[in-house]
């Protein structure tokens, strides 16, 4: 289970069951049609693919997403 905040240190926004995943990875490296166009910092950016979403999340440093 990964769990996600609308802010660093934010109230939890949800989270997101990773068994039911397709995949995940660099936010560049997903292959999906819904890819955000305007993401500030690609490196410290990843995706998680599920069937019906894919959650684009910026982590705190690029080791962090990897």
């Amino acid at each position: 289970m990964m769990v996600y905040f609308a802010e660093k240190g934010g109230e939890k926004k949800g989270d997101i069951d990773l068994v039911n995943c397709e995949t995940a990875g660099k936010w560049s490296d997903i292959p999906t049609a819904d890819k955000l166009k305007d993401v500030g910092d690609l490196d410290r950016t990843f995706a998680v693919k599920m069937a019906d979403r894919t959650f684009t999340m910026i982590a705190d440093d690029e080791s962090a997403c990897m």
